[in-house]
């Protein structure tokens, strides 16, 4: 905070300048009793007062505009200070303490080329002939689909064991039947589905109402065994988790496998362009949980942080971390905004990329030790980090499309004027160059302002998460769960599908635009293609034991269209069928589709 000067008239200054000490061995006290509360002084400030008439009456002070100060001024020990009543912003004119080691010497950048042009590069096990399925495989493998196979049938087992030794329970695995990995992809082609296709209730989707039921997911499985799946499935053993005062406990073990297994598989995927971006992803989630982060000046205001390494071109998650809070007795050397930074481009050291991260990271050691490593940073700056040259803090009058700039060794540090000032640290790009961006103006009308490249470069590239969060949140997956770490694990499939699509897109460059609804329809319809559950198999209905779920605007009304037709196969009967009697029939109602006898059946099922 920098102390609020108070503001005087000219007369006021001049009689407050008159009433200090002609003798530099006067008292201090007398000469420096009001100044320390009325004032401040500080060097290379002075008052512009010209046209000497020099006056001995106080009492004329007050009426003198203009005075020689010049003998005054050379034994003072300091000078005051007088601000403009008509502005707040101070004048800067380079020279300052905190300016040491930084100059306009801009020698480094001139003799440094960058290259940002190099694209981003497939796994070659990836063809233009492979399918939709190939490329989430690649990241979302057999591997990882076999290990929740295991942990979700050795959770149902453990709870079971439970029930059997007289614990409670939850009923959720009473009856239950192994999964095994064709189910489980069957499962996420679902999930897919239901992403794309919202419906306000999980049973909608099993409706036999014409405007909600959705064959492809009903033709599945029962809704009974999805919901089993969902609320059983498991990534990791419960029984190997730390106790949480343990300080090794890791907060985030019920999906640590799966996020260990993504990062692993994602950098094999995709070698990334040379340019990146650093921000955060946010999972929206509003229930109860110990790394849950409130954050109210964000769109999303409660969930968990995702720290994001993106490829800026095509918004690809390079790598990412799930923040868990301040570890335990943690003895931090560098700021929490270094420490992300620092692990995500850990894969980049000496590749020569060039990353952008936002004020929440930069910090001028942070731009050192990411340029010992080889690799070239962007960020904008928060004018109260330390090491910053004076520039960057104080108030300068500049106009839109004005600059100012310092440079220290390998970093540069840029003030520009756009509506407001802008600040940022650079070793990428020369503080001096510059190029225009267009800006509107009140009256709807374009113009273009001059701009620092390091700025233009800046925005050019920071957007990857961003991008990468658009196409997540288009068709997101998953549902309300009373768990904690569900939404998680939905973001990390949404990860995979996301990655798999810009793969996809990246392969079909020649190709034009890509579509994501149409990569995520046929992924789906892979990923469940060949599996049905096998109590029935190919039977869109299942066994409702004389219910009548078709709704009564169909079944009920237009009776003359509800006619019997004869099929090849037989059919349990909507109406009459039970477990304990077991009738099949070979007529089903066109209009309500459901197999029914035709006598006595027909009649009764649409009567009242």
């Amino acid at each position: 905070m920098y102390k609020k000067h108070k503001k005087y008239t000219a007369e006021e200054a001049v009689e407050l300048f008159f009433a200090l000490p002609s003798d530099p061995e006067d008292s201090d006290k007398d000469a420096d009793v009001e100044t320390d509360e009325e004032f401040s002084m500080e060097e290379n400030r002075a008052v512009d007062l010209s046209d000497p008439q020099p006056s001995t009456s106080r009492d004329t002070n007050k009426a003198i505009k203009q005075v020689d100060v010049n003998q005054r001024i050379d034994s003072m020990s300091t000078i005051i200070e007088v601000q403009n009543d008509s502005s707040d912003t101070e004048e800067y004119n380079g020279d300052d303490e905190e300016d040491e080691g930084w100059s306009i010497d801009t020698r480094y950048f001139d003799s440094h080329v960058i290259c940002m042009d190099r694209e981003g590069i497939i796994n070659p096990s990836l063809t233009r002939t492979s399918t939709e399925k190939d490329f989430f495989s690649q990241i979302f493998s057999e591997e990882i689909l076999k290990h929740i196979v295991k942990q979700t049938n050795l959770y149902a087992s453990q709870i079971q064991t439970k029930r059997r030794s007289g614990h409670t329970a939850s009923e959720t695995t009473k009856n239950w039947e192994d999964i095994h990995a064709e189910e489980l992809q069957a499962w996420i082609g679902m999930n897919i589905m239901m992403g794309i296709i919202v419906l306000p209730s999980l049973n909608n989707y099993w409706s036999s109402d014409p405007a909600l039921g959705q064959q492809i997911i009903s033709q599945v499985m029962t809704c009974k065994r999805f919901k089993k799946i969902t609320e059983t499935i498991h990534v990791n053993d419960n029984e190997t988790a730390l106790p949480r005062d343990n300080p090794y406990n890791d907060k985030l073990h019920k999906v640590r496998p799966l996020i260990e297994h993504l990062n692993k598989k994602i950098a094999e995927a995709f070698k990334p362009s040379s340019v990146l971006a650093i921000d955060e992803s946010i999972i929206s989630f509003k229930g109860r949980s110990t790394i849950k982060e409130d954050m109210p000046l964000k769109p999303v205001k409660r969930g968990y942080k995702v720290w994001c390494l993106a490829d800026s071109k095509t918004g690809y998650i390079q790598k990412f971390d799930i923040y868990t809070g301040k570890a335990k007795d943690q003895i931090a050397m560098d700021t929490l905004g270094e420490r992300v930074v620092l692990n995500l481009t850990g894969c980049l050291k000496d590749t020569g990329s060039v990353v952008a991260f936002d004020n929440f990271f930069t910090t001028v050691k942070l731009m050192k030790m990411l340029n010992q490593r080889n690799i070239y940073a962007l960020g904008t700056v928060r004018t109260n980090q330390k090491g910053l040259p004076a520039i960057m803090r104080k108030k300068v009058k500049l106009k839109r499309g004005e600059f100012q700039f310092k440079c220290k060794e390998d970093i540069a540090a840029i003030k520009w004027m756009d509506n407001k000032p802008v600040t940022i640290l650079t070793t990428v790009n020369s503080p001096s160059a510059t190029t225009t961006v267009p800006r509107k103006n009140k009256d709807g009308t374009i113009t273009q302002v001059s701009c620092p490249i390091a700025i233009a470069t800046y925005n050019k590239i920071m957007g990857g998460v961003d991008h990468f969060d658009q196409l997540r949140e288009r068709y997101e997956i998953g549902r309300r769960s009373r768990k904690w770490w569900h939404r998680i694990l939905y973001f990390l499939i949404d990860l995979a599908i996301v990655n798999a699509f810009i793969l996809w897109k990246v392969s079909r460059r020649d190709l034009g635009p890509q579509n994501q609804l149409q990569f995520r329809l046929r992924l789906a319809r892979q990923l469940i293609s060949g599996f049905s559950s096998h109590k029935r198999k190919g039977r869109p209905v299942s066994f409702l034991s004389g219910k009548k779920t078709v709704p009564d605007d169909v079944r009920l009304t237009k009776v003359g269209d509800h006619m019997p037709t004869l099929q090849k196969a037989y059919r349990r009967c909507r109406l009459c069928s039970t477990k304990a009697h077991e009738k099949r029939t070979r007529y089903i109602c066109t209009a309500c589709n459901v197999p029914l006898c035709v006598d006595p059946c027909f009649l009764k099922f649409h009567g009242k």
